[in-house]
């Protein structure tokens, strides 16, 4: 038995093997038959054996539910919304290329290499974004920040007044966001304020690009209208280089119960 304990409540009479043999035998147990092995056999109503095994159920319990708080609080603080918390592959509709990027995913974000993925709202953009989040966590907790555009513009502008966005990024604290070395950034694409916001965010995208900082990206565009906007033009030559490019097609997968 284990730690060669006597369980009393089954294990009535042991005696010792022969020499040479080692542990010991239940009486009235063929010879050869170790207590451990034979209490094995009468396991079933043992109290000392049931209470042992709920003890170690308990504590197994205990430590999933611990670890599933420890990994949604970082989701949280890194910006992925609840609702996508608990994101898997089966809730992508074209998951190959994003479990290929996440397959090599330490040496991805080590090289400053992202992935864009582009297409109509509600093919599960978003929940890749997540996912990738969650594969993040995995990786000892790789420093991600996930925002939206409109989000990310707040912080971008925020303090820099004229100065360019890259500048003010030098005199960001370890604690921004801005610094870390995984983005997801969601809804590209959405309308600007300004031409100067427009020209910040690029500024920021360029920031990252030459310190080597992955970005991943999703947006309700084409890749034609990537290339046509003269506004995305810096961006997306950037991009060329540093992300694969994934267009998922088809209809929203969101569905309600009025047919909205």
């Amino acid at each position: 038995m284990p730690g060669d304990e006597e369980c009393r409540a089954c294990v009535v009479g042991l005696r010792e093997t022969e020499p040479g043999t080692p542990g010991r035998v239940l009486i009235g147990v063929e010879p050869g038959v170790s207590g451990f092995a034979a209490c094995e056999h009468l396991r079933e109503g043992c109290p000392l054996t049931a209470a042992q095994e709920a003890t170690e159920r308990g504590r197994r319990e205990a430590e999933a539910v611990a670890a599933i708080k420890r990994e949604r609080s970082w989701l949280k603080e890194a910006g992925v919304g609840s609702r996508y918390w608990e994101a898997t592959a089966e809730r992508l509709r074209e998951p190959t290329d994003v479990l290929c990027y996440l397959a090599d995913f330490r040496a991805n974000v080590l090289a400053g290499r992202g992935i864009v993925l582009l297409g109509p709202i509600g093919v599960g953009k978003t929940a890749a974004l997540a996912l990738i989040a969650r594969r993040a966590y995995a990786e000892n907790g790789c420093p991600t920040w996930c925002t939206t555009v409109t989000r990310l513009m707040r912080h971008v502008l925020r303090g820099t007044e004229m100065r360019k966005a890259r500048d003010a990024m030098g005199e960001a604290t370890e604690e921004d966001p801005r610094l870390r070395p995984l983005l997801l950034l969601d809804e590209f694409g959405a309308a600007y304020e300004s031409d100067y916001a427009m020209a910040a965010l690029e500024d920021y995208i360029g920031w990252r690009y030459d310190n080597r900082l992955a970005t991943c990206v999703a947006g309700n565009l084409t890749p034609e209208q990537l290339r046509e906007n003269p506004h995305y033009s810096r961006m997306v030559d950037r991009w060329r280089e540093t992300c694969r490019v994934v267009v998922i097609g088809g209809e929203s997968m969101r569905h309600s119960e009025d047919g909205l």
